[in-house]
Order: C-alpha cells, then sequence, then structure tokens
C-alpha cells in the first residue's frame, strides 16, 4: 500500500509544476524582451547624438549671432557717427559762409569799387588838369595825343567803375544767395541723411536683436532636447539592466527550482529501497 501512495506522490508533483508553468511564462512574455530594449537603447544612443549635435550647432549659431550682433552694432555706431559728422560739418560751412565768407566777399567787392572810383577820379583830375596845361599850346599834334592818351584812362577807369558796379549787383543780388540756398541745401541733405541712419540703426539692431534672441531660444530648445534623450537614454538603459537581472533571477531561480526538482525525485526514487 505504501509504494502505490509514494508513487501517486511522484506522479502527481509533475502535474503541478505543469499548472506553475504556463504561469512562469505568462510573466516572463510581460513587457518588452531584452532583444526589444537593446534596441530601444540603440534608438535612445542615437537620438542623443542627434541631439548632442543639434545641441553643438545650436550654440555655434548663437556664438554666430553675437558675433554678428557685435558687428552690426560697430557698423550701426560708425554709420551714425559719420552722419552726425556730415550735418556738422554742413552746418559749420553755412556758418562760415554766413559769418566770414559772404561778408569778406562783399568788403572786397566794396574795397574794388572805391578803388575803381578813386582811380576815375584820378585820371579825370588829370586830364583836367592836362587840358589846362595845353589851353595855350599851339602845337596841335603833341596837344591831341596827350590829351588823347588821358582821356583813354579816363574811359578805361569808367568802364572799371561800371564793371565793379556790376559785379557787385551780381555778388549780392544772384551770387551769394545761391551759395548760401547751396549751403542751406547741403545742412538739409545731411540732417536727411542722419534721420535715414537713426532709422536703418533701428532697424537694424531690431533684426540683430531678434536673430540673436532667435539662435539664443534655440539653443535653448536644443540643450533641453539633449537633454531630455539624455534622460531617455538613461531611462532605457535601466529597464535594460533591470530586465537583464530579472532574467538572471529567473533563471537562478529555475535552477534553482530544478535543483529542488531533481532532489525529490531522487528522494522519491530512494524511499521504497528504505522501506523494505
Amino acid at each position: 500500500v505504501v509504494p502505490t501512495a509514494i508513487g501517486a506522490q511522484a506522479e502527481t508533483a509533475p502535474a503541478g509544476e505543469d499548472d506553475e508553468a504556463p504561469k512562469k511564462a505568462a510573466s516572463e512574455k510581460k513587457g518588452p524582451s531584452i532583444k526589444q530594449l537593446q534596441a530601444e537603447v540603440t534608438r535612445a544612443q542615437t537620438e542623443r547624438g542627434e541631439a548632442r549635435r543639434k545641441e553643438r550647432y545650436g550654440a555655434a549659431d548663437l556664438e554666430i549671432a553675437e558675433l554678428g550682433a557685435a558687428a552690426t552694432e560697430l557698423g550701426v555706431v560708425e554709420s551714425l557717427r559719420s552722419a552726425r559728422a556730415g550735418l556738422e560739418r554742413a552746418k559749420a560751412a553755412m556758418e562760415a559762409f554766413d559769418t566770414v565768407e559772404r561778408p569778406l566777399r562783399i568788403r572786397k567787392s566794396d574795397l574794388d569799387g572805391r578803388q575803381s572810383a578813386e582811380r576815375l577820379r584820378q585820371v579825370e583830375a588829370d586830364l583836367v588838369g592836362v587840358l589846362e596845361i595845353y589851353e595855350e599850346e599851339t602845337e596841335a599834334r603833341t596837344k591831341d595825343e596827350v590829351i588823347l592818351k588821358y582821356r583813354i584812362q579816363v574811359d578805361l577807369a569808367r568802364e572799371r567803375v561800371a564793371l565793379n558796379e556790376a559785379e557787385r549787383k551780381q555778388l549780392l543780388e544772384t551770387t551769394l544767395p545761391a551759395e548760401m540756398r547751396e549751403k542751406a541745401e547741403g545742412v538739409r541733405k545731411a540732417e536727411a541723411s542722419l534721420a535715414k541712419a537713426e532709422a536703418d540703426a533701428l532697424k537694424t539692431r531690431r533684426k540683430s536683436e531678434a536673430d540673436l534672441e532667435k539662435a539664443a531660444d534655440e539653443y535653448d530648445e536644443a540643450r533641453k532636447k539633449a537633454k531630455a534623450a539624455g534622460k531617455k537614454l538613461e531611462r532605457a538603459r535601466k529597464r535594460l539592466n533591470d530586465a537583464r537581472e530579472a532574467a538572471a533571477a529567473r533563471k537562478a531561480e529555475a535552477a534553482t527550482d530544478e535543483a529542488a526538482k531533481d532532489e525529490t525525485t531522487d528522494a522519491a526514487g530512494q524511499a521504497p529501497a528504505g522501506d523494505k
């Protein structure tokens, strides 16, 4: 009777193990396999590498944008300086013309007029003196030659006076006003150039600031993505390590179970011999 009972236990034990086997198999099938996790780690490594590459490019682009902004600012400052200097020169030129050059040219014209008038007075006086001297002269040829000479000098002096008067009128009514308008136009153009330079400077600075801000935002975004990719890789590696540890634990557990089963089998096989 005893051997029969023991034999029944030996036969029924594996049947219990068979019930647990599907459970273990089902447990092992939960979640991705190690191969899948390895592929996930590989993908995460690739993503992190790409993210880091973009981060480096973003840093380089930001540096280029910063250098570009600095160069742009230097250009803007120089453009404004040049425009302001041009306006100052134009104003100085107009002021110098109005306060120095124009009065000097008027004075010179006045002086030329007085000199020509004085010359006319002198030659007219000389002619009167000659006429008085030769009033009693009987030799007509000598008298006429001398008087003609002095009359020519008087005519030339009168022509010089008339020419100076015409030149003075031209100077006061046409030449100087035209030059003054030209100087004023130079100031107006310089003011317009400065206004344009200031508007261009504002536009250029805003664009430079926008480009710099964009580069900074893109770099910040690339850094965040690189950081996220690194964390994702860490998680993937941890899942792979956990899976490997779990697989090793299951393997060790299976080996322990197998050893225990072998011991049970050996004990079951040795029990009848002991009873006898």
